[in-house]
């Protein structure tokens, strides 16, 4: 799996999330949402590209567990 890591501001990075609305070429995300993970390194870079300063990271098993419990965390609440 692999997941996007970028520059949001000055000294602050974070992992892409999901997009919370899409309008046009226009995306926005909450950094309280759930990071983005793609199956396939060819679609992280495809989406990284969109960004100025992303890099594609492959991920483990364990941040992959980590950010599905999370996921199904905030869905619950």
């Amino acid at each position: 799996m692999f997941a996007i890591f970028l520059q949001i501001d000055d000294s602050e990075w974070d992992y892409l999330r999901e997009y919370s609305s899409v309008s046009g070429t226009a995306r926005s995300w909450s950094s309280e949402g759930c990071i983005q993970l793609f199956e396939r390194e060819e679609d992280a870079i495809a989406e990284a590209q969109r960004w100025n300063t992303a890099s594609v990271q492959e991920v483990n098993e364990d941040f992959v567990a980590k950010c599905l419990a999370y996921e199904k965390k905030i869905k619950n609440v």
